[in-house]
């Protein structure tokens, strides 16, 4: 497979660019079918149950984490044909496939660490900043990228999107000993400006440390529907890092949405 096609193909699809992303995707399968790029635009085109049914073949050849885009293709694909009975069979495939791949990534005791962390910086920091910071918090697919792009709909604003800006500085913090304010606030004065969006959804867990530094800081908190928000997270497939979105029977007793209510 050309790579610069697929990066192309990522583009198109990432800006919304539905005939490009539905052309170039067939071109590539054409060549080799790649379960990724299937699924890239499974939710864009209807496809005949015939060559869903050649999917299902495929699962017998790939191996687990190509058989986990290739489920969700048919979940959407179903789900597009109005069958949502057979959606939900196979959204259910890819998400306990999806769960059992990543079981064993998220440690809990890894999150207690960060907490006693936190909890030691908050003791000893001290450090202002008066940059005017928009920090959007909340659970995953609440509404914050339309909620983005409206607040910068003139582009008076900087988008910083999703990031880890919130773990470096706490490593910072952490991790020198030797003047760690100061490496504190060239990071800040490097990455953010007035007027910055930072969508970061889990800084929830970090509103204190952050209003602490940031004291002109704006939050926003998003709220939805519950049941819309867990079907809307259960439906979709995230990348690593959000393991509690892949078991319906756990995601509402999950640490991040525990910790969030």
């Amino acid at each position: 497979m050309d790579n610069n096609e697929l990066q192309k193909l990522i583009k198109f699809h990432k800006n919304g660019d539905k005939d490009n992303s539905i052309k170039l995707a067939e071109k590539i399968i054409s060549k080799t079918f790649i379960p990724f790029v299937f699924f890239l635009v499974s939710k864009l085109k209807l496809y005949s149950n015939n060559y869903l049914k050649q999917l299902i073949n495929y699962t017998k050849i790939f191996d687990k984490n190509n058989n986990v885009y290739i489920y969700f293709s048919l979940a959407n694909q179903y789900d597009l044909k109005k069958k949502y009975k057979k959606a939900y069979y196979y959204y259910e495939l890819g998400n306990n496939l999806k769960y059992n791949l990543q079981e064993n990534k998220y440690s809990y005791d890894l999150q207690v660490k960060k907490y006693n962390i936190l909890k030691n910086i908050n003791l000893k920091i001290n450090y202002k900043s008066e940059i005017k910071l928009v920090l959007i918090v909340g659970l995953p697919r609440c509404g914050s990228t339309i909620l983005t792009k409206m607040l910068n709909y003139n582009n008076n604003f900087k988008d910083i999107g999703e990031n880890l800006y919130s773990a470096k500085m706490i490593d910072l913090i952490n991790n020198n000993l030797i003047d760690p304010i100061k490496k504190l606030d060239n990071f800040i004065q490097n990455n953010y400006s007035n007027k910055t969006i930072d969508k970061t959804l889990n800084n929830y867990t970090l509103i204190g440390f952050l209003k602490s530094i940031f004291i002109n800081c704006k939050i926003i908190h998003l709220k939805r529907n519950k049941y819309d928000q867990l079907w809307s997270n259960y439906s979709n497939l995230y990348g690593n890092g959000l393991i509690y979105t892949y078991n319906l029977s756990l995601i509402h007793i999950s640490e991040p949405t525990v910790s969030y209510t």
